[in-house]
């Protein structure tokens, strides 16, 4: 499991990544992220965003929250639903 935070952020939220785009030189691109306060954002620009370690998720000041859904069938649809707006076909 990837944990991220904005790196320009004040509060340091630590959110969970539920999918990410990669191009074919391996690259990431874009992040889907569940924050516990602010629901799921889609679509952040990797640049946004800093990868969190366990030592930091430790010393993290905020309680974390479980995720509501844990199951695969989510990271399918969100990943379906980047794709409909990367081809504007809505």
């Amino acid at each position: 499991m990837t944990r991220v935070r904005e790196r320009d952020s004040q509060d340091g939220e630590i959110g969970e990544v539920l999918w990410h785009s990669i191009d074919e030189n391996g690259e990431v691109g874009y992040y889907d992220v569940e924050w516990p306060t602010r629901g799921v954002q889609k679509g952040i620009p990797a640049n946004l965003l800093e990868k969190v370690s366990d030592e930091d998720i430790r010393h993290h000041s905020h309680s974390e929250q479980p995720r509501k859904n844990n199951n695969i069938n989510e990271k399918i649809y969100f990943k379906f639903l980047k794709e409909i707006e990367r081809k504007n076909i809505f």
